[in-house]
């Protein structure tokens, strides 16, 4: 038991650096398509939001897929419950960027990193263990 024990925590601490490592990627499209949306195009900022998310979306799915969690699982599958997720934490995302940013008055450019902590978060806890979760081993 304790043997299994270290083999799994050992498994969890591998892929949440290598969800990091995703993570950063995915924040670096996320945030190049948000200034260029609202900097460049003056694009409203919760829409600026909504469509950096989908940009690095794809790119999250196929990496965290892949590489992360190394699911053996269907394509059709993974991407459902993945997209399901991704919708659930972009509107958490979205919400928290919209309180500080109408209630609490943070400027769009700060509040976004707020957002992006609670949805990286949320994000991998639910695809750890409901997206890509293992199987439990026989006894």
């Amino acid at each position: 038991m304790e043997g299994e024990l270290k083999e799994r925590i050992i498994r969890l601490f591998k892929q949440g650096i290598k969800y990091g490592v995703v993570g950063v990627l995915n924040v670096t499209i996320y945030l190049v398509f948000f200034e260029l949306f609202t900097r460049v195009f003056g694009v409203y900022y919760i829409t600026a939001n909504i469509i950096a998310s989908v940009i690095s979306f794809i790119n999250s799915l196929y990496f965290n897929r892949k590489w992360t969690f190394k699911s053996e699982s269907s394509f059709k599958r993974d991407s459902v419950y993945f997209t399901v997720i991704f919708l659930f934490c972009l509107s958490v995302q979205s919400g928290v960027l919209f309180v500080l940013v109408e209630n609490f008055k943070f400027d769009p450019q700060l509040a976004k990193y707020v957002g992006i902590v609670v949805f990286a978060g949320l994000n991998f806890s639910l695809n750890k263990f409901i997206t890509f979760r293992s199987k439990p081993t026989p006894a």
